[in-house]
């Protein structure tokens, strides 16, 4: 392998390299083949290139692999015919594969990539799972700028009902800021979870950690046309969301619910466990909402309910109190 940074030229040869270890008690293996490549201000080109790598452990393993191929153009507008990303995990009772390849387009000069046409799947199994295996199709695209430290992802996939868009960009990468918009159009929670166990009323209770919520720079929107989850059922759901410095503020929190709606906002704040929650009910038809939430029928009419909760603890127990 020769390069010169002056002429911004890299050559490259038969080209070969492996290596092991162990990280803790993970064995990980590393491989690179790259027959030949050449680029210059004036050309590139070159064989296909290989790059994988597997990590084992107790109950878990990976492995991973890149493939380039089809190099073209020159250093200020390489393309790659096709990048494959090749992807195929398990831990425990979950194995996860998935497939990636797009075209590659990069200006090495002013430190750009794009990859305008990625198309791909990830397939999710798990026997406690109620379908036992999912199959997500992905399209999309991803933009980087690396000297401006910016980068956009705009990804779609569908699975049985739901049609999900996303789009992610990332402001800059330290400290890292991130910006989103979820679109669903549909989505039953309920069919993908498995059934609750029995509750253990002799099990300790668990304490509750807020910390997660530190060191983020995250702001995005969420709208989910139709939602089921715990038997509920919600419609026009709209959260904007803002986390900064360890507190957690999703405001506008909106949603249609058994013929009324709700409006407000919940707060979550890292310093002291904090909780907040401001919501006004409005036109609620009392009976559908008992049934599903409690199996029970009682009671028939509509409400409205005014709610403006605050409380902190590191358990449900101390938020009650």
């Amino acid at each position: 392998m020769q390069a010169d940074s002056g002429r911004q030229t890299l050559s490259v040869d038969a080209l070969a390299l492996a290596a092991r270890g162990k990280s803790g008690s993970d064995a990980f293996e590393l491989k690179l083949d790259a027959p030949k490549l050449a680029l210059s201000p004036a050309k590139a080109g070159g064989e296909t290139l290989n790059l994988s790598a597997t990590l084992a452990g107790s109950g878990r393993s990976v492995a991973a692999k890149l493939v380039l191929s089809g190099v073209e153009g020159n250093a200020k507008a390489l393309k790659i015919g096709k990048l494959a990303l090749e992807l195929d995990a398990k831990s425990g009772e979950t194995a996860v594969k998935a497939h990636l390849d797009s075209p590659l387009a990069a200006n090495l000069a002013a430190q750009t990539v794009a990859l305008d046409k990625l198309v791909g799947s990830i397939d999710l199994a798990n026997p406690q799972m109620p379908m036992k295996q999912l199959k997500l199709p992905l399209a999309g695209s991803l933009r980087a700028d690396l000297a401006k430290q910016n980068a956009a992802l705009e990804l779609g996939t569908r699975f049985d009902e739901s049609k999900i868009a996303l789009q992610l960009k990332l402001a800059k990468f330290a400290p890292l800021a991130i910006v989103f918009d979820l679109d669903i159009d549909q989505l039953n929670v309920d069919q993908y979870l498995p059934p609750k166990a029995a509750a253990d009323k002799s099990a300790k209770e668990g304490k509750l950690d807020f910390s997660a919520l530190k060191g983020h720079d995250v702001r995005g929107g969420i709208r989910i046309g139709a939602l089921q989850v715990s038997k509920l059922k919600l419609a026009k759901l709209n959260a904007q969301l803002k986390l900064v410095g360890g507190r957690l503020d999703i405001a506008p929190l909106s949603l249609n619910l058994y013929e009324g709606s709700a409006s407000g906002s919940l707060t979550l704040n890292a310093a002291g466990n904090q909780v907040g929650l401001k919501q006004h009910l409005t036109g609620i038809s009392i009976n559908p909402l008992m049934q599903d939430l409690a199996d029970k029928d009682l009671l028939e009419g509509r409400g409205n309910v005014a709610l403006d909760l605050s409380s902190r603890g590191d358990s449900v127990t101390a938020m009650k109190k």
